[in-house]
């Protein structure tokens, strides 16, 4: 990797990391909401033994994550969304967990849609790329 460049992501207008935005170059953007990360977060991959998540690994977990329509830090009643989702045993486990991914279908080849979704309890949960990115 060239160490005189950083990385940059982009955030868009309510202060999330637009997906896929990660740039290198010697200077921030000037046109946009750029901030620079450690290049580790992005760029700077070690050689190491990982495993796969194949599709044994994944439960159903119908109607374990909901959303519904109240803000962030509010309750809210019935009706909720309910979501036919797959995700580890573990992940299901220790709903919701940072890191996590959700999948829409048993294949983990339908990321599940970004976004912030409350969970009723008004704690929400932040998507991104189908993964657990925050949980506010």
């Amino acid at each position: 990797m060239n160490n005189k460049l950083n990385a940059y992501v982009r955030f868009d207008g309510s202060g999330k990391i637009v997906p896929s935005s990660v740039i290198l170059q010697r200077t921030k953007p000037k046109v946009g909401n750029w901030k620079q990360i450690d290049s580790s977060e992005c760029c700077n991959y070690t050689s190491t033994t990982t495993s796969t998540t194949t599709t044994a690994a994944l439960v159903n977990s119908t109607n374990a994550f909901v959303d519904c329509t109240a803000a962030c830090n509010e309750a809210c009643d019935e009706p909720f969304n309910y979501f036919d989702v797959w995700m580890t045993q573990e992940c299901l486990d220790t709903f919701p967990t940072i890191g996590c991914a959700i999948w829409l279908n048993v294949e983990a080849t339908v990321n599940f849609p970004n976004g912030t979704y409350n969970n009723g309890s008004g704690q929400c949960i932040v998507i991104t790329d189908g993964i657990i990115t925050n949980i506010v």
